[in-house]
């Protein structure tokens, strides 16, 4: 019992440490609080601030939660599109991963002077960060359990026809179960179970 206490104190106990010696480092040295502030002085101003603070944590929590689901609701229909078809496939993923490579630090300023400032181009910044890579892992569950490319025709078909209990089930809809729960091994673990 207390090698299972001693064990999970371990983390807390190094991060006090850690906080302990840099507040003790700040007022050994006097360091100025514009180049380090100290433990103390963050707790102090977060206090004080606290009710613009947590406004503000409810704006920012928003604008993610409204970039990410944007995400998921542009990737996923997009992955099933390339996953299912060859030719579309070869047409945008060369763009899309030319998209990727670059940084969203650089595209920031640009989203801003195209969007102007507000919670437009918040919720865009989020939507790049979080399109490819959710793009990128859907694409790959859902290849993982196809069998073979199919044309518009077969896919529309495929989708006419999906009996909505089973589909929700399915190998090809960890995907999204995958991203959610970030879990690399929920998909593998049904497969086996099968």
């Amino acid at each position: 019992m207390w090698q299972a206490i001693a064990g999970r104190s371990t983390t807390p106990l190094t991060y006090l440490a850690l906080v302990v010696v840099w507040e003790a480092f700040v007022r050994a040295f006097n360091i100025p609080g514009w180049i380090l502030p100290s433990p103390s002085a963050i707790a102090a101003t977060a206090v004080t601030w606290a009710p613009e603070l947590f406004f503000h944590s409810l704006v920012t929590l928003r604008e993610t939660l409204i970039g990410f689901v944007l995400a998921l609701v542009f990737s996923l229909p997009l992955a099933v599109v390339i996953a299912f078809t060859t030719t579309l496939r070869r047409l945008l993923y060369p763009i899309l991963l030319g998209l990727q490579s670059v940084p969203k630090v650089a595209l920031a300023p640009l989203v801003i002077l195209w969007l102007g400032v507000g919670e437009l181009p918040k919720i865009v910044i989020v939507i790049l960060v979080c399109v490819f890579p959710d793009l990128g892992e859907c694409r790959g569950r859902i290849r993982s359990g196809s069998q073979g490319d199919v044309g518009f025709d077969a896919l529309a078909a495929r989708l006419r026809n999906v009996d909505l209990p089973s589909f929700a089930h399915s190998d090809r809809n960890a995907a999204l179960v995958h991203r959610l729960q970030g879990r690399h091994h929920l998909c593998r673990d049904r497969r086996r179970d099968r």
